[in-house]
């Protein structure tokens, strides 16, 4: 199903085709792109392959059989020297969790993207914070981060385990999923608290017009009814 879905969309206009030119527009040389949620690397190995060159990559994948993909991508391009795949979740703390399975998209901590249709078993992995995490690469310090996550409903507990991180101002992007999970408590209150936090450190919220189809950047407004990849981003002092 995930495959379908994948070939399907890049064979049409690309596979989350703003985000993907929002990337290609933002990316700068000697930049870090944290990719939390990274699947099989679509995003990973478009940051690494930017034409702006000098740009380093974490790819954070939880489910081990997508983790394995991706490091198979990266290493296949002999791209190890500017990616890291890290294997386990990202959480506020560091410690064992449920990954509730969905084909090889959509797995969710605690089931939290899943409401009404899980489909398939719990593997327990290990989840770090965000901030222990990037300790761990020491290459990747002083450099400008864009940070997207794709974690089905656990974003603001994703940043709460980031707090030096976005403390740091060097966090000038994040793109994180405004999905099903945020449509009822307690995760919905949840991403209005993050999403107050976020405007208290200076971000501004956007999204395209729809979550496939580019465009003039709207204000997120988050009590309307869009589903789809919004835009933090952090003016320059």
């Amino acid at each position: 199903m995930s495959v379908r879905y994948l070939i399907t969309h890049e064979m049409a206009e690309g596979y989350e085709k703003p985000t993907r030119n929002l990337l290609e527009r933002s990316l700068r040389a000697g930049d870090l792109f944290i990719d939390v949620g990274a699947h099989w690397g679509i995003f990973t190995m478009q940051a690494v392959t930017h034409p702006a060159g000098n740009i380093m990559a974490i790819g954070i994948e939880a489910e081990t059989s997508n983790a394995s993909i991706l490091f198979r991508n990266v290493t296949s391009q002999g791209l190890t020297q500017v990616a890291q795949v890290v294997c386990c979740a990202c959480a506020g703390s560091n410690e064992l969790m449920p990954l509730v399975t969905n084909t090889s998209m959509g797995h969710s901590l605690n089931g939290a993207g899943l409401k009404g249709y899980i489909n398939g078993p719990v593997k327990w992995v290990a989840a770090m914070r965000l901030d222990d995490i990037i300790r761990r690469f020491p290459a990747s310090a002083n450099r400008r981060i864009i940070l997207k996550i794709d974690a089905e409903g656990a974003e603001p507990e994703i940043l709460a385990g980031a707090e030096a991180l976005l403390a740091s101002g060097r966090v000038v992007l994040i793109i994180w999923e405004r999905g099903l999970a945020f449509d009822s408590d307690p995760e919905r209150q949840a991403m209005f608290d993050m999403l107050a936090m976020l405007t208290g450190r200076g971000y501004t919220h956007v999204r395209p017009p729809e979550h496939c189809v580019d465009g003039e950047l709207l204000p997120f407004v988050p009590e309307q009814p869009y589903l789809g990849n919004v835009y933090s981003y952090r003016a320059p002092a």
